[in-house]
């Protein structure tokens, strides 16, 4: 069974880079535009990681991280916050939402996977050299 991601990124092109990078490393891929969506798609689906965007249309990336983190329904679920923002009060404050990861853009696909791995522990260790 593939370990299911969602995918919260405004960005077609990086959404579908990212998305086609974790489907073929087997992972199972979902997605959601803008923060509202995002809170919505994690609790409906309950995946087993987020990977989100910190600037998003509605509500940003923190912020959706914010509320998925104080919901006991989704409060256990790693999120990744990847954001072009590498400034350090914009990594203190993915911390601060409780974000588990921040990658700063851009990075490379393998950076990705390893967090990913990291993220989802020795179970998720599962991506293949398709890259």
């Amino acid at each position: 069974m593939a370990f299911e991601i969602l995918i919260v990124e405004d960005d077609i092109d990086s959404y579908e880079l990212y998305s086609d990078f974790l489907a073929s490393c087997g992972y199972s891929v979902s997605g959601a535009d803008n923060g509202v969506a995002a809170v919505e798609a994690a609790l409906r689906s309950r995946p087993a990681l987020i990977v989100m965007d910190a600037v998003l249309p509605g509500r940003s990336g923190f912020e959706a991280a914010r509320l998925l983190k104080s919901d006991p329904r989704t409060g256990h679920i790693p999120i990744l916050a990847i954001t072009g923002l590498v400034q350090r009060r914009f990594l203190d404050e993915a911390r601060a939402a409780g974000c588990d990861g921040v990658l700063g853009k851009p990075f490379p696909l393998d950076a990705l996977a390893a967090e990913v791995q990291r993220l989802l522990g020795r179970e998720g260790a599962h991506v293949s050299a398709a890259r």
